[in-house]
């Protein structure tokens, strides 16, 4: 009966404290404060802003079996090594299971000079509807982003324009943006792998990232503008 009560009053104590961390704003996140009550943060997530960026860093099954829509899956175990892919320009939203988790990211991306955040506390929060996997989208890149993260490649670069029309340095894989499906056994094993996908302009790559995430891939990366851009049009 003791050791019951006892880890009753570990597991209220750490709730508790997880609780405490809602609402945390890092020094230049005090003016997006407004988006912590629900019914505010409701109406960013319909009408999102393109500086805002909704962040889950669940592991990533938990975030597969449902998230807040808009939100991108950045588990707190990889977040360090994926720095390259969040802007420190962007205001950021984090959220986990209860806070405490978001609160720790938040305390090491401090460390490395990120000033725009909110510990928005644990999902559960969120009273409208969680978006399952078979319902998870893609990311858009800019063509700075993309630059910044050809530095440290760690991602297979899809060309998917057709006709062929140049190519973007690095390139490693061409495939025709409606022929996916039949070239899957071009594509890493990994459904978890990264790929940024990119065609002259951005439609044929838009409609090529919606089908690798109907294929089960879960980190999508597109580039907006694609080739021109990024002033590659037709270098080879």
């Amino acid at each position: 009966m003791k050791k019951y009560l006892l880890v009753s009053l570990i597991l209220i104590l750490c709730f508790l404290i997880a609780g405490c961390f809602k609402g945390y704003v890092s020094s230049e996140g005090e003016i997006f404060k407004k988006y912590l009550a629900p019914r505010n943060f409701k109406k960013l997530v319909e009408n999102p802003d393109e500086s805002i960026w909704i962040i889950d860093v669940r592991p990533s099954p938990a975030y597969k079996r449902g998230h807040i829509p808009t939100a991108k899956s950045f588990p707190s175990s990889e977040i360090l090594s994926r720095l390259n892919e969040i802007p420190k320009d962007k205001y950021l939203i984090f959220y986990c299971e209860t806070g405490g988790r978001a609160q720790r990211v938040i305390k090491k991306l401090e460390e490395n000079g990120y000033t725009k955040m909110i510990n928005w506390g644990g999902y559960g929060r969120w009273k409208y509807g969680l978006v399952k996997d078979a319902e998870a989208t893609y990311t858009k890149i800019s063509v700075q982003q993309l630059n910044e993260m050809l530095q440290e490649k760690d991602f297979t670069l899809i060309n998917v324009h057709i006709p062929y029309a140049g190519e973007i340095p690095q390139t490693d894989l061409f495939i025709p943006y409606n022929e996916i499906k039949q070239n899957t056994d071009k594509l890493p094993a990994n459904k978890d792998a990264k790929l940024i996908i990119y065609c002259r302009s951005g439609p044929m790559s838009a409609t090529a990232a919606k089908t690798l995430i109907k294929l089960g891939y879960t980190r999508v990366f597109d580039v907006e503008g694609g080739m021109r851009a990024r002033g590659f049009w037709g270098q080879t």
